[in-house]
């Protein structure tokens, strides 16, 4: 009798076992030194079979002129969507949500909310919370190379003044996604963005962990 009632306890605690855990909390504060980041919230299956899970957002309090944008699992969509699903997690594999945050160098707080749980266990929903900083000052320490005022647009092409060797050049899409790469080599380089396709992009010049200028380009495609 008491080996049966071990294990109906044993079978309970399962069935009632949370199907998501969050390995790197479910808040993210998130200081941003400038003009753009991306700030994810990563989820994870605890249960032993694959799961789908659902978001909902709850509230969303935005910063006058700042952008954000939304991406579940890689993929990214403008805006911050009410729901959505992302299905077939695997066991123990982790997926996340992420905000794209752009500024516009508009010092101020903005506070996103979403509900997450999987599919088949909303009594174990959980809520994640992204609240996201901008602090320009946050950002300034001892320069590592001369800092960038900013580049010129010529066409389908970046200019980048001097003092800009070795630095990167990121270019992503306004839903996020990273759709070039290039690392400086001159002191002046042109670098050609003629292969992306028209529309509006947003460039970042930085150095490790120093950003050296970001901003929005349009370009008119070939």
């Amino acid at each position: 009798m008491k080996k049966l009632l071990f294990i109906l306890l044993a079978l309970t605690s399962i069935a009632q076992a949370q199907s998501l855990s969050f390995p790197y909390g479910k808040l993210k504060h998130d200081v941003i030194p400038g003009m753009f980041n991306d700030v994810p919230i990563y989820y994870k299956n605890n249960t032993t079979l694959p799961v789908n899970v659902k978001w909902q957002k709850l509230s969303e309090t935005i910063y006058p002129g700042w952008e954000l944008n939304f991406c579940n699992n890689g993929n990214c969509m403008p805006g911050l969507p009410d729901s959505g699903e992302w299905k077939n997690l695997q066991i123990n594999e982790e997926a996340f949500i992420k905000i794209h945050a752009l500024t516009n160098k508009i010092e101020g707080t903005s506070i996103i909310k979403y509900r997450i749980y999987a599919v088949g266990d909303p009594e174990h929903a959980d809520t994640v919370t992204f609240e996201l900083v901008c602090n320009i000052a946050a950002g300034v320490s001892t320069p590592i190379m001369a800092p960038i005022n900013g580049f010129i647009q010529a066409g389908n092409k970046l200019i980048v003044p001097s003092g800009s060797t070795g630095a990167a050049v990121q270019v992503f899409d306004l839903t996020g996604r990273h759709v070039f790469d290039a690392v400086l080599t001159h002191e002046t380089q042109v670098i050609d963005l003629s292969r992306l396709l028209s529309g509006v992009y947003i460039v970042r010049v930085s150095a490790g962990d120093q950003l050296l200028a970001c901003r929005k380009i349009s370009l008119g495609g070939n």
